[in-house]
């Protein structure tokens, strides 16, 4: 019993020693987040005269919509993110430093429609885009962002606005990964907040049943 008990106490520390570890090595999670807030409105510039909208798809979104019913750039969002959770694809990262992607969404620009229940019909002609999103970023952190067209391009108009909020210019529309350096400070996601809960009731069950042995013990010693 004794034996038992001390088993139990050593599983009890190593919980505790591994849980701060396994908290702060993870990835943020890029599939249940919704896209980040547009802050003002969007500024479109085409050469139609056609009335457009812009429309945002976070990746949660395009997930979550059953396959028969997604539309192209749905599609194109959720293989995407297949293949860059499988390692089939990769972002063209500039230097050595570890990057995680904070947001995948899909930027398109529809054609305007008062019918909330209409399919969008997809602008695909010549536009510019001036964004800007709330990423509640601080003023020193760099937020990389590149488009996937085909293929992944670094954004080089990013501007940090220094109050949370960053602007990009975009002369296509396409999937955005919005990245940032692994070691920063990272706001807790679903993914996150689920590996810690595991590890404290894995703790919580394993110092109870330590607890209740040594509780065992004592009364048999009594007895």
């Amino acid at each position: 019993m004794k034996k038992l008990i001390s088993l139990l106490i050593v599983m009890a520390v190593c919980a505790v020693i591994v849980l701060p570890v396994a908290a702060a090595d993870f990835v943020p999670s890029i599939s249940y987040k919704d896209h980040p807030d547009l802050v003002g409105d969007p500024e479109i510039t085409t050469p139609t005269a056609k009335e457009l909208d812009l429309l945002i798809t976070p990746v949660a979104d395009a997930l979550d919509t059953p396959p028969a019913d997604r539309n192209e750039m749905e599609q194109e969002l959720v293989d995407v993110y297949e293949a860059l959770t499988d390692g089939d694809m990769k972002l063209p990262y500039p230097d050595d430093k570890n990057y995680v992607i904070r947001d995948l969404l899909d930027v398109s620009v529809i054609e305007k429609n008062d019918d909330p229940n209409a399919d969008p019909v997809f602008y695909d002609g010549e536009v510019d885009l001036k964004l800007t999103f709330d990423l509640g970023v601080k003023p020193d952190v760099p937020v990389l962002v590149y488009i996937y067209d085909g293929e992944w391009k670094r954004i080089d108009n990013v501007i940090n606005n220094g109050d949370g909020t960053i602007t990009i210019e975009l002369e296509n529309t396409g999937v955005l990964a919005f990245c940032m350096e692994s070691d920063l400070i990272v706001p807790p996601t679903f993914d996150k907040m689920n590996d810690e809960l595991t590890l404290w009731i894995t703790l919580m069950v394993v110092s109870s049943c330590a607890v209740v042995a040594m509780l065992a013990l004592r009364r048999k010693l009594r007895d």
